[in-house]
């Protein structure tokens, strides 16, 4: 049996984020573009783009007394008198000047994250096409002074295009709840947009509309077969992950 009610039950009720906190990002985030948007930002800020997990759809509820972090993407015009740590130290120049945000902004090696202590972060990352190499995008490292090639809006596009190939959102909602058995069990470790991307590349064009992918425990399954052929040493998360399947964790009964 799949159980389906069981995993929609541990889907709503455990794992996914709840509309509050998912309100209060959105709050955050307008406010935040807002702000920078009207000010003097040493270049031309073009447009933003919320990347990540709350844009691919991956986002879950914190584990209690934990952060939870969001992204954005803040596309530039290039500067050709900056150098590539520029953009980021510029960027957090403009948020000390505010009341609001002096307190919570803090220099990462690609961005500036602004913390909301017990509550919440969000990253703010620069990223500009450089004209004279082919317009290709790139984030700034503010450490090693240079740029990155990066393409998180196309990451994001392809995520959306493998979740339209499995069936009932069935993509987004597993990689959830693998998501929560790495944080909640911690049988492994492993960074979220990694995972994200494994789980993604095992979907494939011709698993649209197929029995693999037509329902959470479908999918949970098809998934962990193809990640377990495809990295054998993945038995701490096959496990786990089966564990799960089996309705053994998180207190789900059989």
């Amino acid at each position: 049996m799949e159980h389906k009610s069981y995993f929609n039950d541990f889907l709503q009720n455990v794992v996914d984020i709840d509309q509050g906190r998912l309100d209060s990002l959105d709050t955050s985030i307008t406010a935040i573009q807002n702000y920078l948007l009207e000010s003097n930002y040493g270049t031309k800020i073009r447009f933003f783009r919320r990347q990540g997990s709350l844009a691919h759809g991956t986002i879950i509820k914190p584990l209690s007394g934990q952060e939870f972090d969001a992204d954005i993407v803040m596309v530039v015009a290039e500067n050709t008198d900056w150098e590539p740590k520029n953009y980021l130290l510029d960027l957090r120049r403009v948020l000390w000047t505010s009341s609001i945000y002096r307190d919570k902004a803090s220099l990462s090696d690609v961005c500036v994250t602004l913390s909301y202590a017990r509550d919440k972060k969000i990253d703010i990352l620069p990223i500009f096409k450089v004209a004279e190499e082919d317009d290709e995008l790139n984030i700034c490292h503010h450490r090693h002074n240079h740029l990155i090639r990066s393409e998180p809006m196309e990451f994001t596009g392809w995520l959306v295009e493998r979740n339209t190939l499995s069936g009932g959102n069935s993509f987004r909602r597993v990689t959830r709840i693998l998501k929560y058995i790495r944080s909640h069990k911690k049988n492994f470790t492993c960074p979220s947009v990694l995972l994200t991307a494994l789980i993604g590349d095992r979907i494939t064009d011709n698993d649209k509309g197929s029995e693999a992918f037509s329902s959470v425990p479908r999918t949970l399954v098809t998934i962990l077969e193809r990640l377990d052929a495809y990295m054998p040493p993945l038995s701490g998360l096959l496990s786990a992950a089966l564990l799960f399947s089996n309705f053994q964790v998180g207190g789900i009964g059989q």
